[in-house]
């Protein structure tokens, strides 16, 4: 029987092979929050494949016709 300490071990270390071998070519930019419906004001461009944050801007205000 596993331990939760190896899963956990086990799933971190799958993850990382994951968003190393990844192209990121699935991905998109969403707003970023410090807890939900609290915005720290950023977009963030994530993968959608392997959650990986790729990078990170200063939200723009939307212009609304």
């Amino acid at each position: 029987m596993s331990t939760y300490n190896e899963l956990k071990e086990e799933f971190d270390r799958k993850v990382k092979e994951l968003r190393e071998n990844c192209p990121h070519i699935n991905c998109d930019w969403m707003e970023e929050q410090w807890v939900v419906a609290h915005s720290t004001g950023y977009e963030v461009f994530v993968c959608k494949v392997c959650d990986k944050t790729i990078d990170k801007r200063k939200k723009t205000k939307k212009i609304n016709n």
